[in-house]
């Protein structure tokens, strides 16, 4: 929530959160689960908004076991076992 509605782009916006820089100085979140290094490839028209378009360029996963964020119809959600 908090970057979704960060008023402040760019390196003001990450102010008080925990990151190192990655890959040509990509923030990386401390404690994210994967973290996708991207370069721009392709802007679409979405109609109402623009859809960007990335090329991964550089990629980790920090380990197994922990659970992902989701978002799903306006609320955060866990994933159920099979």
């Amino acid at each position: 929530n908090r970057f979704a509605r960060s008023a402040e782009p760019g390196p003001e916006g990450m102010r008080g959160a925990a990151w190192s820089p990655g890959l040509h100085g990509a923030p990386l979140l401390d404690g994210a689960m994967a973290h996708l290094v991207c370069v721009p490839h392709a802007q679409l028209d979405g109609g109402d908004h623009t859809i960007f378009v990335g090329r991964v360029v550089d990629g980790s996963v920090a380990g197994a076991g922990a659970d992902p964020l989701l978002y799903f119809r306006g609320a955060y959600r866990g994933i159920a076992p099979a």
